[in-house]
């Protein structure tokens, strides 16, 4: 039996709970969800007869074949260069040595783009400009693998200090590691 009640949007139902009392959006929230899981339960029911009509037990799906792997992965070989060491040689002129510790080898066009920037501190201000690699390198001696080339840099260290030694500073040569191309040797003067 339903009665009206001081509450909008409730009514009472006999003895339906402790209180009699249900909101009315509740019921119908609830009437639409019990009637979206039985939809379901059909749903499901009608998918497990179609498995076993193709001899399927319900619920397994069956496997497809993949095509066998035909290579393995491959790591890229890229070269890498750093500034192995540099020193003073006879008449204290600064020379470095470059080489190629990568596992491939530098493409033609990367070496002909590539610079280096070479200063043996502040008396040699025409060495901070970049020096082509093409230049450092002519013969192409760091190009493969493990290749390494001398470059006397024609700077005389008057008095100490410290040198800046950076390899492909424009980033045109792609190399497994960008971040140990550089050096700052300490120069000093030379005693003869």
């Amino acid at each position: 039996m339903e009665s009206e009640t001081d509450q909008p949007g409730e009514f009472r139902v006999g003895n339906l709970n402790s209180g009699g009392v249900m909101n009315g959006n509740r019921t119908v929230l609830a009437l639409v969800l019990m009637a979206a899981i039985a939809g379901l339960v059909c749903m499901a029911g009608s998918y497990a007869a179609a498995e076993e009509k193709k001899g399927l037990k319900p619920g397994v799906q069956p496997l497809e074949r993949q095509p066998a792997a035909t290579s393995a992965v491959v790591p890229r070989q890229l070269p890498d260069l750093i500034v192995e060491r540099c020193w003073q040689a006879k008449g204290c002129r600064f020379v470095c040595r470059f080489k190629n510790i990568g596992t491939g080898r530098i493409p033609d066009d990367q070496h002909g783009k590539a610079q280096a920037h070479i200063s043996a501190g502040l008396e040699n201000p025409a060495l901070r400009n970049p020096v082509p690699l093409k230049r450092i390198d002519p013969a192409g001696s760091l190009k493969p693998p493990g290749g390494s080339v001398d470059y006397d840099t024609g700077c005389i260290a008057k008095a100490a200090a410290t040198g800046l030694v950076w390899i492909d500073t424009n980033h045109k040569i792609a190399e497994l590691n960008e971040t140990n191309n550089g050096a700052n040797p300490r120069l000093t003067n030379c005693p003869w």
